[in-house]
């Protein structure tokens, strides 16, 4: 694209019509002069937050979910004999002719044709974003209540994606070439009797996107200010004519973004403007392209700022709603035979039929009796460790914390037998006052060796590697903590084949350990639900918040502690029964709704 400084007698006319532009720009992005725009983005925000709210209440039928100077005056002019590009059109094709002068090779062409029409950001693709949809999300509405730090990132993206995305971006810059091309050429340097090469071209769609997209993240009232600024018939022509002033427009949109979004993007959005502007400036295609594409990850990136926003804001509002979300997406389904629970239905029935042969804590009321036959059926499934079982439906989306909390489970059980296996052969080296000190070198040293696995949490029982925890308790009984201090291999066997007995899952040790860790579990579990019972659900959530064991994703072996679980398993039971007491457990019949 041949950018070249423009003919005075282009200037006068051009330039009226940039200041006008300028001036309609910078009016509506100040928002006045009697109020601060970034307190009316976020008056805009929070009325817009208040809106969707009242939306919920009114009436709850959630969407189903299908998800960074001194320029000098240049812009591009056109030849004496440039035509209007549109001469270059199909009449209905809407297609680009590809000039033959040009010499473009057949890889061009073919990105030409074959490349992604819309950029890698869309409306549409950062439509999961909407605080309208979020709101909504029933995984989001799940995750909330559990995790202190959620938010959205981006997506990690295949390479096929990759790679769709680095074609489209080659494509447009060519594409911006071929435009630049025709704005300096006669039309008869460019058409010939032979057969031409169409494309559908690439770059309204793009600034109609960008305008999209833009108009999502900037307040209502700045609108007017974006559709003037990104007007695709008008930018087109000057593109066409060869007259678009890129670096003007790349100066506004950094000034837009750096209004709208948060402090530390501000240099990514300078940045962006630099290589649109060093490109215009060398008339290099792809270092302009390089800009856009920035652009829009820039405009990605703010939308997750705003919906990570939305989320801090609403946290407190979204947790206490919670049951009736929750109540009303499954009552629709339940309805409509959408969601499947006969199995979760006989499950409780089977429980209840157990339940009924044992003796009960006569303390114990009805209501929290019925719950605890569910917290009593949860814990032994989370306690069954010969083979990957499936949770009732009616946890599916749960399931991804329970089976996590039935591998820390596993773990704590492993550890257990671990220490008891440490214990017994230091009695036998060392006086048994030593176990205090030994205890921080166990958590330190042994305990990570219980972390290390690749094992899928649904997958078959986590087997720890008998021969480098035997190798380090050796090292830690008998003192030798250089590893190149060698111990006795006979007294290391001796410590590898007593954790291969101790534990096997058929084992006596195993199977009294797996008990006491169940009955203490449960005990704990029933006693938190008590509570949490008389909790509501934002109550719940703030008295786990400050939990370290609850607020880590991979928590290490040190931090995994009995009671944490339990206060995990009570939060995710007392929620579950809260929405499916009524709606199944209680009802004499799922099909009685």
């Amino acid at each position: 694209m041949n950018f070249q400084k423009t003919r005075k007698s282009k200037r006068d006319a051009r330039e009226t019509h940039e200041e006008t532009s300028e001036c309609g720009a910078e009016g509506c992005c100040r928002s006045g002069e009697s109020s601060d725009p970034e307190d009316e983005g976020l008056q805009h925000r929070q009325n817009e937050n208040k809106r969707v709210l009242a939306r919920i209440d009114q009436g709850r039928h959630p969407i189903k979910r299908s998800f960074r100077r001194n320029p000098s005056k240049v812009s591009l002019a056109s030849s004496p004999v440039a035509r209007d590009c549109s001469m270059l059109r199909g009449e209905a094709s809407k297609k680009l002719i590809v000039p033959k002068a040009m010499g473009l090779d057949t890889k061009k062409l073919n990105l030409l044709r074959a490349a992604e029409q819309f950029p890698p950001v869309t409306k549409a693709s950062l439509g999961e974003l909407d605080v309208e949809r979020t709101v909504s999300n029933i995984n989001l509405r799940m995750d909330v209540n559990f995790d202190s730090d959620l938010h959205f990132q981006p997506e990690e993206k295949t390479e096929r994606q990759r790679a769709s995305a680095t074609e489209y971006w080659e494509a447009l810059a060519i594409e911006m070439s071929i435009y630049a091309f025709c704005a300096q050429k006669k039309p008869d340097q460019i058409l010939d009797d032979t057969e031409q090469v169409v494309f559908k071209p690439r770059l309204p769609a793009m600034f109609e996107t960008l305008q999209d997209v833009l108009k999502t993240l900037v307040p209502e009232h700045n609108h007017p200010t974006v559709m003037q600024s990104l007007d695709v018939p008008l930018l087109m022509q000057q593109v066409e004519k060869g007259v678009l002033d890129l670096e003007r427009l790349s100066e506004w949109l950094a000034r837009i973004l750096t209004m709208h979004c948060a402090p530390m993007r501000d240099e990514w959005a300078n940045r962006m403007a630099e290589q649109i502007r060093a490109g215009f400036r060398m008339q290099d295609m792809e270092k302009i392209a390089s800009g856009l594409e920035t652009l829009f990850v820039i405009l990605e990136a703010m939308k997750l700022d705003v919906a990570n926003h939305q989320i801090r804001r609403l946290r407190v509002e979204l947790i206490n709603d919670t049951i009736l979300f929750l109540q009303s997406y499954f009552f629709i389904r339940l309805s409509t035979k959408e969601f499947n629970v006969e199995e979760s239905k006989i499950w409780y029935l089977n429980l209840e039929r157990r339940e009924s042969q044992c003796s009960k804590e006569e303390s114990e009321t009805d209501h929290f009796q019925n719950a605890a036959v569910m917290f009593r059926g949860l814990t032994d499934l989370l306690l069954q460790f010969d083979q990957p079982r499936s949770f009732p439906n009616t946890f599916h989306f749960d399931s991804g914390r329970l089976w996590l909390l039935r591998s820390h489970i596993q773990r704590l059980i492993n550890r257990d037998i671990c220490w008891s296996v440490l214990v017994h052969f230091n009695n036998q080296e060392r006086p048994p006052s030593s176990q205090i000190d030994i205890y921080s070198n166990f958590c330190d040293r042994i305990s990570p060796l219980l972390d290390r696995g690749d094992d899928d949490p649904q997958g078959t029982t986590h087997v720890p590697d008998f021969t480098s925890l035997a190798l380090e308790f050796a090292r830690t009984i008998r003192g030798s903590h250089d590893r190149n201090n060698m111990v006795a291999d006979d007294f290391v066997t001796r410590i590898e084949k007593k954790l291969e007995s101790r534990l096997s899952e058929e084992s006596d040790w195993f199977l009294r350990t797996q008990t006491a860790t169940k009955e203490k579990l449960l005990g704990n579990t029933l006693t938190f639900a008590k509570k949490y019972l008389q909790m509501s659900p934002y109550e719940i959530w703030k008295s786990q918040s400050r939990n370290r064991f609850l607020n880590q994703a991979q928590p290490s072996q040190r931090y995994i502690d009995l009671e944490a679980i339990a206060m995990r398993l009570a939060h995710i039971g007392v929620l579950h029964w809260r929405v499916w007491g009524p709606l199944l457990y209680l009802r004499d019949s799922p099909n009685d709704i």
